[in-house]
This record gives structure tokens, sequence and C-alpha cells, in this order.
């Protein structure tokens, strides 16, 4: 719980104090982090029943995303002025209605500025990965425990598990594995257009999936390899089918299977290869969810000032919890 200073401030210099409770464990349960947060939602309700002072003269970070999210429509294009969310706030202002979805209510803050650092080992089995995140309102770092299997991916609102990172990320060990053998497949590939920088986020981001007329499939040999889930192990996946490009051995798509055997969702590497640094890559990844019709993209680059550096000499110093708290920005 956290712990007010002598004068009644939460944050003193930008840090903030949380008592230590013993023999406390995380909560994996789902059921029990809502049924907390609607009890802790009621109590804000009842301790903060008028708007404090001084929000409205805010002009920070997080101030300007809650009125991106939930502002009326002039206070919703004012924050996105001269910002990559303009076109896509222009489109949804003019069908805001008037609809009161109930008493305003004091939240938590958003995301902005909270970073993740993750040290991968060699062997995930014997030596689990390690990851620290860096908590930008009270300026404080602490251990990040489920940065593995199918935990929720970062900042991806439940659309992906943390081993989706890369089509796979993490240890094998709760699966099965199987190679299923060679075969031709269509996959993207070369896909140049899509990193075009007179592209913005809108014209590839579409409903329902990202416009396949700036995409490009090829027919390749691939690896087929099946992974199905261990007796007794968990995960939301029961079973993955994997297409291995057989000549960048890059992951090209993924079907992904609930545990009834549903086909659940799809995944796509946007392959192409950076030649003035010799290796391949992908331009952006996506992940599909054929039962609630979302769909989420990762790597895009196209509005970035200078996304990808290379030949950059870095100390491992830098990748330390102590230079996540020096360097980490409020």
């Amino acid at each position: 719980m956290p712990v007010p200073a002598r004068d009644g401030s939460w944050v003193v210099g930008g840090w903030a104090a949380s008592r230590y409770e013993p023999e406390t464990v995380t909560c994996r349960d789902l059921e029990v982090t809502l049924a907390a947060g609607r009890v802790l939602h009621a109590q804000l309700a009842a301790a903060v029943r008028s708007r404090p002072p001084g929000l409205d003269a805010r002009d920070d970070q997080w101030s300007r995303a809650e009125a991106l999210a939930f502002g009326p429509g002039h206070a919703m294009l004012a924050a996105a002025a001269g910002t990559p969310a303009a076109g896509a706030v222009r489109r949804v202002e003019p069908h805001l209605t008037d609809v009161l979805l109930g008493p305003d209510q004091l939240v938590h803050a958003d995301l902005a500025g909270n970073v993740l650092l993750v040290h991968e080992t060699i062997n995930q089995v014997k030596e689990p990965r390690r990851a620290w995140l860096y908590n930008s309102g009270q300026r404080r770092v602490r251990r990040a425990p489920n940065v593995a299997y199918d935990g929720p991916g970062t900042a991806a609102d439940g659309q992906r598990t943390s081993d989706n990172l890369d089509l796979y990320n993490g240890a094998p060990d709760r699966y099965n594995w199987e190679l299923k053998g060679k075969k031709e497949l269509y996959i993207p590939y070369n896909s140049y257009r899509l990193t075009d920088e007179s592209l913005s986020y809108d014209d590839i981001i579409k409903p329902g999936h990202v416009d396949q007329g700036l995409t490009r499939y090829e027919l390749h040999r691939v690896w087929h390899v099946t992974a199905t889930l261990k007796d007794g192990e968990r995960h939301v996946y029961g079973k993955r089918d994997f297409y291995i490009d057989e000549d960048t051995w890059q992951i090209a798509a993924v079907d992904h299977y609930d545990g009834r055997g549903n086909l659940w969702r799809v995944a796509e590497a946007h392959a192409m290869q950076i030649y003035d640094a010799n290796i391949p890559a992908y331009a952006f990844e996506t992940l599909y969810d054929l039962l609630s019709g979302r769909y989420l993209v990762m790597g895009l680059t196209n509005e970035e000032d200078e996304p990808y550096q290379y030949g950059t000499e870095r100390r491992s110093r830098e990748y330390t919890p102590a230079a996540l708290r020096r360097d980490g920005v409020r």
C-alpha cells in the first residue's frame, strides 16, 4: 500500500513509498484482480466526490492522453493536434454522442513514460528472463514477475501474450514440438512498401486488417512446426502451428488455437531485408484475433524520425535497474 509523507503528500521529489507486506504473493486470478479493481474504484468514488482543483490546468503527457481518450470532441481535437493520433481523432469526433456513461470519477493515470527492462538469457528454462518496470509516476523501479509464457504482453490491451513477441519469444518447455515437414506457402515477403515514410499509420491500419494494397506475399518454402501444450502445463494457447521461412529462418506466420482446439489468433510477420546492416527483419508484425475482430500491429516505423540505429556502442551498465531509475522521465 502507498504511504504518504508527514505532510500528507504522496510524491516527494519525484519519489513515492509503499509499505512492505510480508508473505504477500502475486495474484494470478483474473476474477480476483477485477474484483479488487472494482472495490478500489468504489472506494475512490466515495472518498473523492468532486473534481480536484488544478486538474484542468494540467498540460503534461498524462493529461493530454486523458483528453484524447475521454475528453469531449473539442478537447480530443485540441490534444491530438500535431500528433500521429490526429487523423484517427478527426474520423471519430463526428460520431461522438452526449450519452452519459456514468458519473466522473478519479482513476489511475496511463502508462506514458513507463519503461520495461528485460534481461534475456541463453537458456530460459534453466535461467528465466529477468525484468524490471520503471513507473514514471512514482519514479520507482520494481521487478516485473510475469514477462513470460502467457503473461499479458506489455501495453497491448490483452491482445497478445508475452511469448507472442517476434511471433515466438521465450522458453519452449511448456510445449511438445514436432517438425511436420517442408511445404510451399504464400507468406509476407519483401514488405518494403510498409516502411515508406510517405505513409502515415492511418494509411496502413484499417478496420479489420492492415491495408492489403500495401502488403506483398510470395510463394516460399517454409518449415512447418507444431507446438502442442504438454499434459499438466498451463497456457492460453493449446496448440500453435509455425511456418518458418527456409531462407531467413524467421517465423513468417503462426496459427494459434485455444484449449478447445478452435483457431483463435493468426500472426503474420511482414519480412524484409535491411541491406545496409545485412540482416533480415520485419517491417512489422500483426496478430489478428478472429473471435473479437480486433488486431494488434507492432513495429510500425513510418512516423518515427530514427526508429533503428545500428552500430551503436553500449555498455552493460546502461541496462541495469539503477540506470532505469537514473534515466527515467516523468
